[in-house]
């Protein structure tokens, strides 16, 4: 998959239902590439999109589960980049995987959580 992702300049992944682990989307972005995917599921927490957050900070796309019309006017918004907003976001991307999936922040992350759940417990 990384010479996969390295070769392309977005990587598209639709789900029609929720997949289990949305690494693909997860992967890409660590190789510095803006996705596009639907908006189910995990696939929606690994992307940086408005409303939930500003546009400078988008690092990719989202369409709903099935709506190919969606999906087309994402990726032919992705393809309308030019090459500075390009390089920017392909590094959002990056430095958004790292910083939210990296093996360091999953086991802080995991760890706040189990404190969290002890404290309430006690």
């Amino acid at each position: 998959m990384p010479a996969a992702f390295a070769a392309a300049d977005i990587v598209l992944m639709p789900a029609i239902e929720p997949p289990v682990l949305g690494s693909v989307v997860a992967e890409a972005q660590a190789m510095g590439r803006p996705v596009v995917t639907s908006n189910i599921g995990i696939l929606a927490e690994h992307v940086v999109t408005p409303p939930e957050m500003p546009e400078d900070v988008r690092t990719g796309w989202l369409a709903e589960p099935g709506d190919a019309g969606g999906f087309a006017r994402a990726l032919a918004t992705s393809l309308t980049l030019d090459a500075t907003a390009y390089r920017a976001m392909s590094a959002r991307a990056r430095q958004f995987a790292e910083y939210m999936l990296s093996p360091r922040s999953v086991a802080v992350a995991t760890r706040a959580v189990y404190t969290s759940l002890l404290a309430r417990d006690s």
